[in-house]
């Protein structure tokens, strides 16, 4: 039983079903919030984000122009060009969040397999927002070296990247604080920034490029430095890059309650900006490795996105090209840490937290989580400051992210097949006789790119930095998913269409 301000309520297998069956099945005009309170809640954000917001927000969030130079040096060791390319070909799709956990999943395991996938899912968000951060305060740091010039000393800090960084988060978080109407105008303008800033680069790279390596070496050329035997395996190992920008589709999920039509526009969102962000990762792919001078040269380098744009362009070009990655990470820390702040909000709402009647709040006039996102904030910055003590911290970032958000995803899934395998009820968008076997591929393939993530880049030779700490990382956090759960005792989830346990805004 959970005990609210006035009432008691359990919620049962029954109630599940008939919710989401009653939400699932209404008809064309029935409202966004009479869907949203079939399935047990009040509508308390305005319904004000578009379609173009929704494609924008997962497709910025994707950060495929900036995140595929963040992970694309480690893959020239592991499988080289073929990886890099091919990487983007064979990506499957699948998404989930973890409120979807409930209504998937009987009254028995609702709560725990939400909990655990809301843990995995936030654990994702803070590597994610980490790994951009560092991404940023790395760009600024490269600007300030290719401007001195070549031959001058190259400066470089641990303490003035955790300073940049965490400058650089309260910046995102300030924005932040003022909801999703102003976000969705950033998205506007971030997503013609980044078509615009890939088109620039995709064309300037390869036609300044002194040189341009062949398309046999582009397309086939393999190299494996990672010690391992396997081809396979060193191949797999390639495509970080792919795997780190192929997530963080489902972020238009976390604003639902504030998109018009949601349960037409959340799907379609994923959809365009998945194929959106496939068809830019293998443009992008391809046209940087048509420019690539030296790759020993990049291997060796302690700034290889710098080192890459130098070679291929000019100084001034390099600069402009690196104040373009900055503000596409921008974009995307800001949407991580909307998104973030949204699932902390709704953890809370289902009483799934610790002291989650303080975190179940809403600023009164940006209708925004202020006090979760203020949280993240925190803990996003927390969690940055070991770097300053170790390299191999940050070196698992990329990694990890990848982990947490994949397993987040595949949770729902598997729930999916376990519990409502015959009677899920079909929406307006579903996948109809496929669903089952897309449900299928998908985990067997996130568990699959899940072990790859955990294995070392390298093991020639093994060391206590190639060693791949990312499996210790999803430990840890499932360890306090586990003991979070133990100690609040949440053995049920809040009925919010019967409870009076709602938000009070002036808090």
């Amino acid at each position: 039983m959970v005990e609210t301000h006035k009432q008691q309520v359990l919620i049962t297998d029954d109630i599940l079903v008939d919710d989401y069956n009653s939400a699932c099945f209404k008809s064309n005009s029935d409202t966004d919030a009479n869907q949203l309170n079939g399935l047990g809640y009040k509508q308390e954000f305005k319904r004000e984000v578009s379609l173009f917001a929704q494609v924008g927000l997962s497709f910025l969030t994707m950060a495929m122009l900036p995140g595929w130079f963040l992970g694309f040096n480690e893959s020239m060791n592991a499988g080289g060009p073929m990886s890099l390319f091919w990487g983007y070909v064979p990506f499957p799709i699948n998404g989930g969040v973890y409120s979807w956990c409930r209504f998937l999943s009987n009254n028995k395991w609702s709560p725990f397999v939400s909990q655990i996938c809301g843990y995995m899912f936030l654990a994702g968000v803070i590597s994610a927002v980490m790994a951009t951060g560092d991404g940023v305060a790395l760009a600024i740091i490269g600007i300030v070296n290719v401007s001195k010039g070549e031959g001058q000393e190259q400066f470089s800090s641990n303490g003035a990247i955790v300073g940049i960084y965490t400058l650089y988060t309260f910046i995102t978080t300030a924005y932040c604080t003022l909801g999703i109407k102003y976000n969705e105008y950033l998205n506007r303008f971030l997503v013609i920034w980044t078509i615009l800033g890939t088109l620039i680069i995709c064309i300037t790279l390869p036609v300044m490029s002194p040189s341009n390596p062949s398309p046999v070496w582009v397309f086939t050329e393999f190299n494996n430095q990672t010690g391992y035997s396997s081809s396979g395996i060193a191949f797999f190992l390639g495509i970080l890059p792919a795997a780190v920008t192929m997530i963080g589709y489902e972020n238009g999920a976390h604003i639902s309650e504030g998109t018009k039509n949601a349960a037409i526009t959340g799907p379609h969102g994923i959809l365009i900006s998945v194929a959106s962000a496939l068809v830019q990762g293998i443009i992008l792919s391809c046209t940087t490795l048509f420019s690539i001078q030296n790759v020993q040269e990049l291997q060796e380098s302690s700034f290889p996105i710098g080192t890459l744009f130098i070679r291929s362009t000019n100084q001034s070009v390099t600069i402009f090209f690196l104040v373009i990655l900055i503000v596409c990470l921008t974009g995307c820390s800001c949407s991580m840490l909307l998104s973030g702040a949204q699932m902390i909000f709704s953890m809370a709402r289902d009483g799934l937290l610790p002291y989650h009647r303080y975190w179940y709040s809403l600023d009164e006039k940006h209708k925004v989580p202020l006090r979760a996102l203020l949280l993240l904030s925190v803990i996003c910055i927390l969690a940055f400051l070991p770097s300053l003590a170790s390299e191999v911290y940050l070196a698992i970032v990329l990694s990890t992210t990848v982990i947490f958000l994949n397993t987040s995803y595949c949770i729902p899934s598997i729930c999916r097949l376990v519990w409502r395998r015959h009677d899920m009820p079909k929406g307006p968008f579903n996948l109809g006789r496929y669903s089952i076997l897309i449900h299928m591929i998908s985990i067997g393939w996130i568990l699959f790119i899940d072990v790859i993530m955990c294995m070392p880049r390298t093991i020639n030779p093994l060391s206590l930095y190639s060693m791949n700490w990312s499996c210790v990382m999803f430990g840890f956090v499932l360890l306090i998913g586990f003991i979070l759960w133990f100690i609040g005792n949440n053995s049920t989830m809040i009925n919010h269409n019967d409870a009076d346990d709602n938000i009070d805004e002036k808090q």
